[in-house]
This record gives C-alpha cells, structure tokens and sequence, in this order.
C-alpha cells in the first residue's frame, strides 16, 4: 500500500472540501431559482383565482374559462369570459366593483375586423389584447409592433371598432 505525502493528503482534503461547497451552493442556487419563480407566478395565480371567485360570487357566472388582467389609471381590471343566464358573457370590472361591464360574447367585434384596424396602422406583430373599461365604455387596449419595429398602442370599442385613443411611432 502507498503511502500518501502530506501535501497529497492536503490537496486530496482541499478537493473533497471544493466538491462539497460546490454541491451545496448548486443546491442553494436551484432553490433561490425556484422560489424566485413561484413567487413571480403567485401573484398572477392569485389575481386569477380572485377574478373567477368574484365573477361566480357576485355577478352570478358559471363556468369562468378565461381571464385576463389591464391596468389603467393605476386600477386593475379583471375581464373573464363565462356565462351569466346561459349565454356567453364577457365580465369586464374593477377591484371595487364601481365599474362593471357585461357584453355578450355575440356582441363583439369580430377578430378579423381588430385585424383590419391593424393593417390601416401597418402592424407586424400583435404583443397584448385586453379588455377594458374607457369612460364608462368597454375596449380593447391593443399593443403592438410596427413594421418600423416601434410600439403601438389603440384604445377600440369592444363591440364596434371605433378608435378612441391611438398612439404610435413609440
């Protein structure tokens, strides 16, 4: 058997204590990861599950399928798509519940026609489409890429395709 020279024992001690930092801060680093991840998506999921909740509660709907969250004049505003009275409804309202909207699923513009409203603004990528609430009128609040690669914005009338408020060239 051979015998190991100190400084070999040494070296042998300094790579078993290097292998052992290194799995530990790899095991740290893989659980900052992932509690930074589930503390990014709770927020979304909580918004989420207070829309569904509120939309079933208080205005009566069944069957929530679709959420999305806008934000204006620092507000959130929750749409959800489910039925009220056995037709597909689109919900649109605030926190507070002050702003309420109920549109039938029929009565909106057809995508097709967003999509004209688009060309007419030499669009090239769509990047956001939530509903809205724009004084006192339900909106789509479209952002999107020019063929310039500059953002847009519009502000439509959910059920006719009026523009209420366009800006571009951003």
């Amino acid at each position: 058997m051979q015998r190991l020279s100190l400084y070999e024992l040494n070296l042998r001690a300094r790579k078993r204590k290097i292998k052992n930092i290194s799995l530990i801060t790899s095991l740290v680093l893989i659980i900052l990861i992932f509690l930074f991840l589930f503390s990014s998506i709770y927020p979304a999921n909580k918004q989420e599950n207070f829309a569904f909740a509120t939309a079933e509660k208080k205005f009566k709907m069944f069957n929530p399928t679709t959420f999305k969250l806008s934000t204006r004049d620092k507000e959130p505003y929750y749409s959800v798509i489910g039925q009220i009275n056995e037709k597909n409804t689109l919900l649109i309202f605030n926190k507070s519940g002050s702003h309420v909207l109920k549109i039938a699923k029929n009565k909106l513009i057809a995508p097709t026609k967003i999509k004209q409203i688009l060309i007419a603004k030499n669009y090239k990528e769509i990047l956001t489409i939530n509903p809205s609430i724009y004084k006192k009128v339900g909106v789509y609040e479209i952002s999107f890429l020019d063929k310039k690669d500059n953002i847009g914005f519009l502000t439509i009338d959910i059920k006719n395709g009026d523009i209420y408020r366009a800006i571009t060239g951003i």
